[in-house]
């Protein structure tokens, strides 16, 4: 993930994170207040309503002391009711309905404390009809004597096409010492709730009523928060005797409350989607105006390396960018001066290995004349008319020793040049080596030589390289027992098939191999290291030099060996066509 990535990141959920918390908030708050605010609200306009149920109540009420005057001043009625001849029966039956239009009601019966009908304005064929109900609740109304309006009944009446709701009060009379019931009231249907309430988003309805099909004002559905009033129930058609959760609701739609929390969500998202891009838009701009520095700083930076230090990080910025370029300049002015001591430490540590390299080789090449000295010394005292025979026998051997040195001079004076490459054929040079250090090991040191085996290579690194295998195995024994090599030389083909013709050598090998005291697994991972030695003498440099002349000429050797039986040395170099 890239720094820009990263920061875009970062600068988007510092900026959403705290919106999202403070939408959630305010949503949360918002919707938690104006509920509260609309339910003071359904509160205060269901006292109203409830008010205006009382007036309603109290005139009715005032309405049926209207009719209870009418009785008493109409004699006719009264002489009816004392007599019981039909011709006075219809001035009983008539005398609800004429009542009831005159003072303004929509029910009226009037009863005796029986609960038989005697006149009906709303249904005038319930003449002569007991109703048991009607008369249980005006006996329990008479009885609580309430007129204030706070007990609110609504009954269930019976007119010629269908039963209706009224909001019920009761009055009782008497006429010569004869008890009688008024029942009267005003048709509660959807008109008359949708008056109750002078705001249009209130619902004002009629619920848990013992039948179905409650009445309900005329509003819009869905309600947040309502009001409840408790009111009493009476049916006069069927047989529901009451409704002890009978109730008028006064709620308040939803819609308002619900069209502010989507408008408030609406500008929210906008917000948060614009205060997005913008986080953005600045994280990019920021990220580019850091991120070009940076990429600067790290082209620069990519340049450096042991051989070029000399690059500039110079920076006239003060801030933390301004500050890591200078940084950057003092590091390479310390790496230059280590640079420096660095070369310095390598120039004399290379002098060193030079110098150790051409003393352990100008030994080995001393080594021959030493033996072929000390060997015509001893035939001087001992058998001084051999001397001339022997001489003329080693003789070679001096001058084979004498050239080595003076191309090893040579070669040491051509270090700055490369080293010219020709044919050398592996096998003479073993041969050679062998006759070389015949004086120092008589009799163990065996060849067996192949052939064409011919090497691109330096006639003087390629004796070195046989002549320090040779030596490294003939030293691996010890002064009881001295170890025996066998050197030999052979052809095979290279592993890569399509490199050459199927068949075709293309691979001289040399092998040396002894039977020494062998090595640990530990001297064996650290014997073409530089300088290491497991003899008392040794400089460490002579399997060294072995290795590299074998990477030089683009060849590979290998090690076999384990205690008390032996080395196996094996060297594969490219056969030169």
């Amino acid at each position: 993930m890239t720094f820009r990535v990263k920061l875009a990141i970062a600068f988007l959920l510092c900026t959403l994170v705290p919106l999202l918390v403070l939408g959630a908030f305010v949503q949360r708050e918002t919707r938690s207040r104006v509920t509260d605010q609309y339910e003071e609200r359904v509160q205060s306009l269901a006292s109203a309503v409830v008010a205006s149920l009382s007036a309603d109540n109290i005139e009715t009420d005032r309405a049926l002391q209207q009719v209870a005057a009418l009785v008493s001043d109409d004699n006719s009625l009264r002489s009816a009711l004392q007599a019981a001849a039909p011709t006075s029966r219809a001035v009983v039956i008539d005398f609800a309905g004429d009542a009831m239009r005159r003072v303004n009601l929509d029910a009226l019966d009037f009863l005796d404390v029986d609960g038989q009908i005697l006149s009906s304005g709303q249904f005038r064929n319930d003449f002569g009809r007991e109703d048991g109900a009607r008369a249980a609740f005006c006996s329990s109304r008479v009885a609580q004597q309430v007129d204030d309006g706070s007990v609110v009944t609504v009954a269930r009446l019976r007119r010629p096409d269908a039963p209706f709701l009224a909001l019920a009060q009761c009055r009782s009379l008497e006429i010569s010492g004869r008890q009688y019931f008024l029942l009267g009231g005003r048709e509660i249907d959807s008109a008359y709730l949708s008056r109750l309430s002078s705001d249009p988003s209130l619902t004002v309805s009629l619920a848990g009523l013992p039948w179905s099909s409650p009445a309900q004002a005329t509003g819009e559905p869905a309600t947040l928060v309502g009001f409840r009033y408790p009111v009493d129930v009476v049916d006069t058609v069927g047989k529901n005797r009451g409704a002890a959760d009978a109730r008028i609701e006064v709620t308040q739609s939803a819609s308002p409350l619900e069209a502010l929390i989507a408008d408030v969500n609406r500008w929210f998202v906008w917000a948060l989607g614009l205060s997005g891009l913008a986080a953005l838009v600045v994280s990019i701009w920021i990220a580019m105006r850091l991120g070009k520095p940076i990429v600067e700083l790290a082209r620069k930076t990519e340049h450096v390396n042991m051989e070029r230090l000399n690059e500039s990080f110079r920076s006239d910025r003060t801030d933390e960018i301004g500050l890591l370029s200078r940084k950057l300049g003092e590091m390479t002015r310390r790496l230059r001066v280590s640079a420096g001591a660095i070369r310095d430490a390598e120039r004399r540590a290379t002098v060193g290995d030079v110098a150790r390299q051409v003393n352990h080789d100008v030994r080995n090449g001393l080594t021959p004349i030493r033996n072929v000295v000390r060997h015509l010394s001893e035939l001087a005292d001992d058998d001084p008319t051999a001397l001339a025979e022997v001489f003329a026998d080693r003789r070679g051997t001096l001058e084979s020793s004498v050239e080595y040195l003076d191309d090893l001079a040579n070669r040491y004076a051509r270090l700055t040049r490369d080293s010219v490459r020709q044919p050398c054929d592996l096998s003479d040079t073993v041969r050679r080596v062998a006759a070389d250090l015949e004086l120092e090991a008589p009799g163990r040191i065996r060849t067996s030589t192949t052939a064409g085996t011919i090497v691109l290579g330096d006639p003087i690194s390629m004796r070195r390289l046989v002549e320090n295998l040779v030596r490294n195995g003939l030293q691996s024994g010890s002064q009881e027992q001295p170890a025996t090599v066998l050197v030999s030389t052979g052809l095979s083909s290279h592993t890569d098939a399509n490199a050459h013709a199927e068949g075709a050598p293309s691979i001289v090998t040399l092998t040396v191999a002894d039977d020494g005291a062998g090595m640990t697994e530990e001297t064996q991972r650290r014997i073409f290291d530089d300088f290491y030695t497991t003899k008392p003498n040794g400089s460490g440099l002579g399997l060294s030099i072995v290795r590299r002349i074998t990477m030089d000429l683009q060849g590979t050797i290998r090690v076999e060996s384990a205690q008390d039986e032996g080395s196996v040395f094996t060297l594969e170099l490219p056969l030169c066509r």
